[in-house]
């Protein structure tokens, strides 16, 4: 199992399951058996193209959850490139790329 540590609470994480779901979620803590996370998403294919999904549909938005490590193939920090995504996915904020803002 390929193990990426030294996660900070809120970092962005990828984690990829043993069912072959991937999801990114904010970091909270390590525990011996588990991970707990923040708003856990996964991606979508959709008619628009894919999409940043709720990981469970039918409970809160604002859901924190453990996964057992034992379901885990890989954890890592996400592309910093896919983060504005997610804020804009879980928090409905837009952020923009300020490298093309001439100043």
């Amino acid at each position: 199992m390929l193990i990426d540590v030294g996660f900070k609470e809120n970092d962005l994480v990828t984690i990829k399951l043993v069912t072959g779901d991937e999801i990114m979620a904010r970091f909270k803590e390590e525990k011996p058996n588990s991970y707990k996370i923040h708003r856990p998403l996964t991606l979508q294919a959709t008619q628009q193209g894919m999409a940043l999904v709720p990981y469970a549909m039918t409970v809160s938005d604002d859901i924190s959850l453990e996964i057992l490590k034992t379901s885990c193939i890989f954890i890592c920090k996400t592309r910093s490139e896919i983060e504005p995504g997610y804020i804009q996915a879980t928090t409905g904020i837009s952020t923009i790329n300020t490298s093309n803002i001439v100043r």
